[in-house]
């Protein structure tokens, strides 16, 4: 819909916040549903003042005790993560591969500013946030499999 992260888009492109495992440009493109690609046109890394990441999206214990997604945290904190430029077809790719489409998705549409790595001009874009009925009380700890994402 277009009210969904109207400040974020660019004409028509969004950009949007990859962490956790959309860090991984191979792991983001191979999400769309069906066998369909996610096509991003700039992939960059950035920073996200004010944020961290958190693994406080319930999960599926003990394979996948908590996902990744974005929190607010103090002013002085830095999240650092992927800055994707893709069109809102492909975001609404990724929305949807996040559970965007369902009654009652695990994930929120945040608007925050990501200043890409080499400039000092922010962007606003969407990141993705554990909604409070899906938010674990405290992080829980990445699997094997998914440490193995963020090292990659």
């Amino acid at each position: 819909p277009p009210e969904r992260g109207a400040r974020a888009v660019a004409a028509d492109h969004i950009y949007y916040v990859g962490v956790g495992s959309n860090m991984l440009k191979s792991k983001l493109v191979n999400r769309g549903l069906n066998g369909s690609k996610i096509e991003v046109i700039d992939f960059r890394g950035c920073s996200i003042r004010g944020h961290r990441l958190a693994f406080n999206l319930r999960g599926f214990p003990p394979l996948e005790p908590g996902m990744g997604g974005l929190e607010p945290a103090s002013p002085t904190d830095e999240c650092h993560g992927a800055l994707c430029t893709m069109t809102r077809t492909d975001y609404e790719k990724v929305w949807l591969s996040e559970g965007g489409g369902t009654s009652n998705p695990g994930y929120e549409e945040i608007e925050v500013e990501a200043t890409p790595y080499g400039s000092a001009s922010p962007v606003r874009a969407l990141a993705l946030r554990a909604r409070p009925h899906a938010r674990l009380s405290t992080d829980a700890c990445p699997s094997e499999r998914y440490m193995g994402i963020l090292i990659s």
